[in-house]
């Protein structure tokens, strides 16, 4: 069940998730996940592909009643803003349609110029989707989650696809506005260095049933880490919890 909580952290506890294969058999997809994240915080959810992350994650967003647990939103009326893999925006509308879109009727008519400037959009306002590059899909599917104002921005693997700069452009784009904003963040990515030049803490998952077999805090500020230390620490947390980060 979803709850409306006080302390302004963050609470997700899926005791059992269950769902029916292709055979028609049971699977536990989930099973004791027990984790938080306070407010402001940026955490990164990392596991092994298909070990329920975005199960997970649509409990959380409600998506998924179908558990049994509960989860718990940092506060009464909290709002939440979503980017998913995919950028799903409505081809027969403008960029600033897409967006404007999920605002609340009150606030349809709010000024959106700063938050397109903010993420370089200002030109693509009267585009359509098809006109765009991935990249700019993308960053259309962030100005939506942002321009609700969230108190909690919710990020399922933002990035994946993109070559590396535009990659790198939107990790950058990513991390001020949750900066600017003290927004809380949960990530799922399945790419280590990229949570460990985003996030404040990771939450490492074990293959189905997913769990957390560990929590990870980066004490090191964020946009002070080389590439020398992502790639130190990566390979330290490899050895640590083999099955969940790889070698490579």
């Amino acid at each position: 069940m979803l709850l409306a909580g006080a302390s302004g952290t963050l609470e997700v506890r899926i005791d059992e998730k269950r769902f029916r294969s292709a055979e028609g058999g049971a699977v536990t997809a989930v099973a004791g996940l027990d984790f938080s994240v306070p407010a402001g915080d940026f955490a990164c959810l990392i596991g092994p592909s298909g070990c329920g992350k975005s199960t997970t994650l649509r409990i959380l967003l409600g998506l998924d009643r179908d558990f049994s647990g509960h989860v718990t939103l940092p506060a009464a009326g909290a709002r939440t803003g979503v980017m998913f893999q995919e950028p799903r925006l409505l081809p027969w509308r403008t960029v600033e349609d897409n967006v404007r879109l999920m605002l609340p009727p009150a606030r349809r008519g709010t000024d959106l110029g700063p938050l397109f400037a903010e993420l370089d959009l200002a030109e693509a306002r009267t585009r359509f989707p098809q006109e765009l590059s991935l990249g700019m899909e993308r960053r259309v599917a962030l100005a939506r989650a942002l321009a609700v104002e969230p108190d909690l921005l919710v990020l399922d693997e933002p990035l994946v696809s993109l070559d590396d700069m535009t990659a790198a452009r939107l990790r950058r784009l990513i991390a001020a506005a949750a900066a600017v904003r003290g927004v809380t963040v949960l990530m799922v990515t399945h790419n280590v260095r990229e949570a460990l030049e985003m996030a404040d803490r990771l939450i490492l998952l074990a293959p189905r049933p997913t769990r957390v077999i560990g929590e990870e805090r980066l004490d090191r500020r964020r946009g002070d880490r080389p590439p020398v230390w992502i790639d130190s620490i990566r390979a330290d947390l490899a050895r640590r919890y083999p099955g969940t980060i790889s070698e490579d």
